[in-house]
């Protein structure tokens, strides 16, 4: 079975699972919790941990009107959507925004306070937007330098005219024979996490190209489209879909008071 295919049949059983599309592989331009379609490549998130449902890019862990899946709705008594399980109250590490528990020093619609959503292709670190390792933050947006047409060696340097490519941080009139010419960016398919394998398959902020293939970084594990520490996640505490009851944390992949 070819690598294309492949992809597509894992997107396909996560898409299954989730009863929406899957963020893991081909995300596109987020449009937040709530957003309206997001209308980038065959209609993928990019925030990590999203899914699509209904055409809307949502974080299963914290969104009240999808709340671990597509169209679970929480209300009454358990309001809150509390690491993807309806609850009456978040866990203790965990801030109310909007009706659901997010941890305001790593989750990217979040990020520091209520609100505050990092740019695509940014992480939450410390309460922080970060642009991720390799990239700069150029007009708000995490680039990479080395091909971006738009700011090739550095912010605002637009490659035009007769050297119309980026390439390796020059404008140049064409693209070596080792690198694929993606929206006028000289790339490596089998090493850019922006296109993993063609053109405009981007990876997760959490997640690394090899071989041209999108798999998550070391120690982390693919659950529900999302790369995650099973060792620290509460959704999924020492496995995939194993989440702690409401108030206990997760430590070293077990749930703790």
């Amino acid at each position: 079975m070819g690598r294309l295919a492949t992809v597509a049949l894992v997107g396909a059983a996560l898409a299954a699972a989730c009863g929406g599309t899957s963020s893991l592989d081909f995300p596109g331009t987020d449009s937040g919790l709530g957003g309206a379609d997001d209308g980038g490549p065959a209609r993928f998130c990019l925030l990590e941990g999203e899914t699509t449902c209904e055409g809307r890019c949502t974080p299963l862990r914290s969104d009240p009107t999808n709340c671990g899946g597509c169209g679970i709705s929480c209300g009454g008594q358990t309001p809150l959507c509390n690491v993807g399980s309806c609850s009456s109250s978040c866990n203790p590490e965990l801030t109310v925004c909007k009706s659901g528990c997010v941890d305001l020093a790593t989750d990217v619609h979040d990020c520091g306070a209520c609100g505050a959503t990092c740019a695509e292709s940014q992480s939450c670190t410390g309460g922080q937007c970060m642009c991720a390792g390799g990239s700069m933050a150029c007009a708000g947006a995490c680039v990479d330098a080395r091909t971006d047409a738009s700011n090739c060696g550095a912010c605002g340097v637009v490659c035009k005219g007769s050297t119309p490519f980026c390439s390796q941080g020059f404008c140049t009139a064409s693209c070596v024979a080792d690198l694929t010419a993606c929206d006028r960016a000289c790339v490596d398919t089998l090493t850019s996490a922006r296109n993993c394998g063609a053109c405009n398959r981007p990876c997760l902020a959490s997640a690394t190209c090899s071989a041209g293939t999108c798999s998550c970084a070391a120690n982390l594990t693919s659950c529900a489209g999302q790369c995650v520490d099973t060792r620290t996640n509460a959704a999924h505490c020492g496995g995939c879909d194993l989440p702690c009851a409401t108030g206990l944390a997760c430590r070293g992949g077990r749930c703790v008071p």
